[in-house]
């Protein structure tokens, strides 16, 4: 008994199956039944009859959207000038004299000549008879008599000064008055310059571009809201991959637009750099947007003629729909439409093809691949018609 209800809800089950294929589109019984295979053979096969297309589509961009948006941190930028003290010299006493000479050497050093400005030497005297001549570098830069203890600062000529310098102090002679002895006595030495602090005078971010961006780039614009007062900032310049894409004073404390050209962008990293010479800025709300072209994919075309129509009607011929791809590890996925109807794939194989025999008519006939959730590297496409064995 238990063998006979079984066996009937086997004859059920297969009587539904049989009236399932009969009533669903061609091209699902045509996956149902495996009459297109996604492997490289069969026994059914022998050598292609024809090869009627060959193309190589190359990338095949997937884009997920068609705009990003790319967030770069906050930052400030000022310059600061102050006075810096580069050397101080303890008291030092030098004398000409008949029968005793005292003069003085005093060696300095400077680490960064481009930010530095208004060099002074300054000192008093609290002794001082006779022509005192001070030397930078062998050149001159005071001869005269001291007439009061304190001096007016002498300017050191920046084009003069090196890494290395020394100041030299020498007292003229006294002729023939061999009784007398010339001399200084300096104290309070010191020179002192105005330092450029330029460490926060510029900012510089990093964006990456995917390769689908970056080959698939329409317009790009850069958006910055500038918090500083106007009449006490300088130019800022901006650049993208050293190129300038702003130099002025921007809109402060709205959102300033720049739209520049697609091709400062590089595929990969792109550095923005902030620069400014004057005052002090806080950046924020900086955002590089993309708006990316719309993809037309290509369609390909083959033609069948009537009589090969007739085979292919007559389960003569297949016809077969083939893909290679550049590599068999990453995961490859698109949707693949024959004359408007509708197939696709999912595989990380090198290659797959598709008997697509139900989906071609007599005359010109047309195959587009769309990637999905994938960009594709397309080597090679085929129709080729194959004659049954």
């Amino acid at each position: 008994m238990a063998a006979g209800s079984a066996a009937g809800l086997v004859a059920v089950i297969t009587l539904m199956i049989i009236l399932y294929l009969l009533f669903v589109p061609p091209e699902t019984r045509e996956e149902l039944l495996d009459e297109n295979g996604d492997d490289n053979g069969g026994s059914e096969y022998i050598e292609d009859v024809e090869n009627i297309l060959t193309e190589k589509p190359g990338r095949l961009d997937y884009l997920e959207e068609d705009e990003y948006e790319h967030n770069m941190p906050s930052f400030t930028l000022y310059k600061t000038t102050d006075s810096k003290v580069l050397k101080r010299e303890n008291p030092f006493y030098i004398k000409n004299g008949w029968f005793d000479k005292k003069f003085k050497t005093i060696s300095w050093g400077v680490d960064d000549m481009s930010n530095l400005d208004n060099i002074l030497l300054s000192f008093t005297c609290t002794k001082y008879r006779g022509i005192l001549t001070v030397k930078l570098n062998d050149a001159v830069v005071f001869e005269g008599e001291v007439t009061s203890p304190t001096i007016a600062p002498i300017a050191l000529d920046k084009d003069s000064i090196m890494p290395e310098n020394t100041i030299e102090f020498t007292v003229s002679d006294v002729g023939w008055a061999f009784w007398k002895t010339n001399e200084y006595m300096i104290e309070g030495l010191q020179i002192t310059g105005d330092l450029t602090d330029i460490s926060r005078q510029e900012s510089a971010n990093v964006v990456m571009l995917s390769g689908t961006e970056y080959h698939n780039l329409d317009t790009v614009k850069l958006k910055f809201n500038p918090d500083c007062q106007p009449n006490d900032v300088g130019i800022l310049k901006i650049y993208a991959n050293n190129h300038r894409i702003f130099s002025g004073v921007p809109d402060c404390g709205i959102l300033n637009k720049i739209e520049f050209s697609p091709n400062y962008l590089e595929n990969g990293e792109n550095a923005f750099v902030f620069k400014t010479e004057k005052g002090s800025y806080l950046v924020d709300q900086i955002k590089l947007e993309t708006e990316l072209k719309e993809i037309t994919y290509p369609v390909y075309y083959f033609e069948i003629n009537e009589s090969i129509f007739e085979e292919i009607r007559d389960d003569d011929v297949y016809v077969n729909l083939s893909l290679l791809f550049v590599d068999d590890e990453e995961h490859k996925q698109a949707e693949v439409f024959v004359n408007g109807h509708k197939t696709g794939f999912s595989t990380y194989e090198q290659d797959w093809w598709k008997k697509i025999s139900s989906s071609v008519r007599n005359g010109n006939n047309a195959v587009k691949v769309i990637p999905d959730h994938t960009t594709l590297d397309v080597l090679e496409l085929k129709v080729d018609l194959w004659e049954v064995d």
